[in-house]
């Protein structure tokens, strides 16, 4: 989603593996998807054992969130800023240049 709100286009990642190996897309997909869900699964036994590092890492996965949401809005809203901001400066130079032209 941030992406297209950004304007720019998707790494591709899903693209570049299965144009790897035409014809077998959905083999691909599901491999990457099992892949995926083991590297994910794997530190769930250590974080249920330990209430310590369970605490360490839901508070590193927060802060991510937060510091990832806040870049996001903070570029999203400072482009949109600097739009108004230039757009504001063109209406005033034009009325500037009408003002100096009927003096």
């Amino acid at each position: 989603y941030q992406r297209r709100v950004r304007g720019e286009k998707s790494h591709g990642f899903y693209k570049a593996w299965i144009n790897k190996y035409p014809g077998k897309g959905v083999f691909v997909f599901m491999g990457l998807q099992l892949l995926y869900h083991v590297v994910v699964s794997l530190p769930v036994k250590l974080l249920f054992d330990s209430y310590y590092l369970c605490i360490v890492y839901v508070f590193v996965v927060f802060m991510v969130s937060v510091w990832n949401g806040a870049g996001f809005y903070f570029e999203v809203f400072s482009k949109d800023y600097l739009k108004k901001m230039e757009a504001l400066e063109q209406l005033r130079s034009a009325a500037e240049n009408r003002k100096s032209h009927t003096s």
